[in-house]
C-alpha cells in the first residue's frame, strides 16, 4: 500500500511543499485542484486491483465516493503527514484525544458560560456589536462573534448581513463526505478481523475495534454514501456488515448516529470536494465584519481533524484579539 499510495501522490512535496500553508503555491494547487481523487486514480498506470486498494484507502479517509473528492484533499493529509504513507496511517488512526477530552480543557482552561440544547437562529451586527439570537427567543450581544459551525450546517442559520458571495456558494455546495460509521458487537472468531472493499459497495472498512474477555468483538466500520447505506436501516446494516464478515461470525447488535441526517453536521468529516480549496478555503477563513470563523472544516492544516479545530480556533482567538485592541 505504501508503494501505491506513494505512486498516486509522487507530485505532491513539489504541489505541497509547506503543507500548512496550503495556497501559498497557488498556481501548483490551481494545477490539480479541478482533479478528483478518482481522475487521479482512473490516469495511473495501476492494475485494476491496485486502483481498488488505493479506491478503498483514500474513500474510507474522505468518507465519500473518491469520484466527489478534490485530488488536493487528500493529498494535502498526505503532505501533513511527511509525505510518507506510515506516518499518514498513523494520522488518521490515532484518536488519544476524544472530542469530549477537547470539549472539556476548553470549558476548564476558560470557564465559560455553557448553553447546551439551545439551537442559534440568526447572528447580526452592525458598526459596533454582534448580537446572537436563538430558536428560543433568547439574544445574546458581544463586541464579537466566533462562528464554529460546519460548512454543511452553516446554511441552517441567518447572518445579517448577508455572507459574502464566495461563501454563500461554498455553503450551497457543501463539502463532500457523507458516508457511514457502524459499530458492531460479533461473535464466532477471537481473531482480529480486517475487510475493504472498493466504494462502489456500501461499506468500504471492516476493521476489529477491541476483542472482549468473552472472546466476541466490538468491530466498527465505515461506508462512503449514508443515502446508499442508510445508519438507521438496522437489517441493511447487518447484511453489509455480513457481506465482510468471515462465516460463521454473528452479529449480536449494531449502533451508528447518522450524521447527514443530523441538522448539526449535515455530513462526516470534512473533505473538500474538486476545486474547493483554490476556491473556497480562504473565503471561507476570512472575517465578516465583528463575525470570525473556526472550526476543522476552515484550517490550513488537519482539515476534518481535532488538530484543525484546534488551529482554526486559536486563529480565529487571535483575530478577535487583534480586532478589539484595535
Amino acid at each position: 500500500m505504501q508503494e501505491l499510495i506513494d505512486r498516486i501522490f509522487a507530485d505532491a512535496r513539489e504541489t505541497m511543499p509547506l503543507p500548512y500553508q496550503p495556497l501559498v503555491f497557488s498556481d501548483a494547487i490551481a494545477a490539480l485542484d479541478h482533479l478528483s481523487v478518482q481522475d487521479r486514480i482512473d490516469d495511473s498506470d495501476l492494475s485494476l486491483e491496485d486502483r481498488d486498494l488505493v479506491n478503498t484507502l483514500l474513500s474510507t479517509s474522505c468518507s465519500a465516493p473518491c469520484f466527489e473528492v478534490g485530488l488536493t484533499a487528500l493529498m494535502r493529509e498526505y503532505a501533513l503527514a511527511g509525505w510518507n504513507f506510515g506516518l499518514m496511517l498513523d494520522a488518521l488512526g490515532a484518536f488519544a484525544l476524544r472530542t469530549a477530552d477537547l470539549v472539556t480543557a476548553l470549558v476548564a482552561d476558560g470557564n465559560p458560560e455553557v448553553r447546551v440544547a439551545n439551537p442559534v437562529a440568526a447572528v447580526e451586527q452592525d458598526d459596533a456589536r454582534v448580537r446572537v439570537t436563538t430558536r428560543n427567543g433568547e439574544q445574546f450581544t458581544g463586541l464579537a462573534a466566533v462562528v464554529a459551525v460546519p460548512l454543511n450546517a452553516l446554511s441552517g442559520m441567518e447572518f445579517a448581513p448577508a455572507l459574502e458571495t464566495q461563501k454563500q456558494s461554498a455553503m450551497k455546495q457543501g463539502q463532500a463526505s457523507r458516508g457511514v460509521k457502524l459499530w458492531a458487537h460479533i461473535r464466532g472468531e477471537s481473531e482480529p478481523i480486517f475487510s475493504i472493499a472498493p466504494d462502489d459497495q456500501p461499506i468500504t472498512a471492516l476493521v476489529s475495534g477491541r476483542i472482549l474477555d468473552d472472546g466476541s468483538q466490538l468491530v466498527f466500520a465505515f461506508g462512503p454514501d449514508a443515502h446508499r447505506l442508510p445508519p438507521g436501516d438496522e437489517q441493511a446494516v447487518r447484511r453489509a456488515m455480513t457481506d465482510l464478515l468471515p462465516p460463521p461470525v454473528q452479529i449480536e447488535a449494531v449502533a451508528a448516529h447518522d450524521w447527514c441526517a443530523d441538522e448539526f453536521s449535515r455530513g462526516t468529516w470534512s473533505a473538500f470536494r474538486p476545486g474547493q480549496l483554490s476556491s473556497s478555503l480562504a473565503a471561507l477563513q476570512a472575517p465578516h465584519g465583528r463575525m470570525f470563523f473556526a472550526g476543522s472544516d476552515v484550517a490550513d492544516g488537519w482539515n476534518g481533524f481535532l488538530d484543525g479545530a484546534i488551529e482554526s480556533g486559536l486563529t480565529a482567538a487571535r483575530s478577535v484579539s487583534q480586532m478589539l485592541a484595535t
